[in-house]
């Protein structure tokens, strides 16, 4: 009964309860894969505005002319047809730790600052972090603002055999500790 609670885990994880909204935000270090459904869901969607987050590059950042995972983002999804009138990169700062969470500090600042006013949002992750992603956007934007999101499945495993795989159980137990701290302390 335990084992099988256990391997239930990333179900309760990788939530997926997208609400009615105008704007749709993209955490910027999802895989392509990831981008791609992004811009199909903004195109399928009622949405007006694509924000993306993440924070500065910590590998090839000397190479490349992006300098957070939220510019490397929005070019994507640029070179995936969406114009840049539509398409904002929210850059975040660089944190050792709460990356999510300050990722979607950062966009409630740049909200904030120009007058923006957001009364729902989706916002698009991979698999088990859906649920924490969710959790930590409705914390910073409050109960004034409806947090949906979309969970993409994980590509690097199945998910419904996770436990087979070293990243499923990397991904599994990071997040079910990862969504505990932010339930607690945050």
């Amino acid at each position: 009964m335990a084992l099988a609670g256990f391997v239930g885990v990333p179900g309760f994880l990788t939530l997926k309860r997208p609400v009615q909204a105008e704007c749709l935000v993209v955490e910027g270090w999802v895989s392509d894969y990831a981008l791609e459904f992004a811009a199909k869901e903004f195109r399928a969607g009622q949405y007006r505005r694509l924000y993306t987050t993440g924070g500065p590059l910590t590998k090839g950042s000397f190479l490349s002319e992006y300098k957070s995972n939220a510019d490397i983002a929005a070019a994507t999804l640029g070179k995936l047809g969406l114009g840049t009138n539509i398409v904002v990169s929210v850059p975040a700062p660089e944190v050792k730790t709460d990356r999510t969470y300050a990722s979607a500090v950062a966009l409630r600042r740049r909200c904030e600052e120009r007058g923006e006013q957001l009364t729902a949002m989706n916002v698009v992750t991979i698999g088990p972090h859906a649920r924490r992603t969710r959790l930590i956007y409705q914390k910073v934007f409050g109960k004034g603002v409806q947090v949906g999101v979309l969970a993409v499945p994980e590509a690097d495993y199945e998910p419904s055999r996770w436990w087979r795989y070293s990243a499923g159980w990397r991904d599994v137990i990071g997040e079910s500790i990862g969504y505990l701290h932010a339930r607690l302390v945050l």
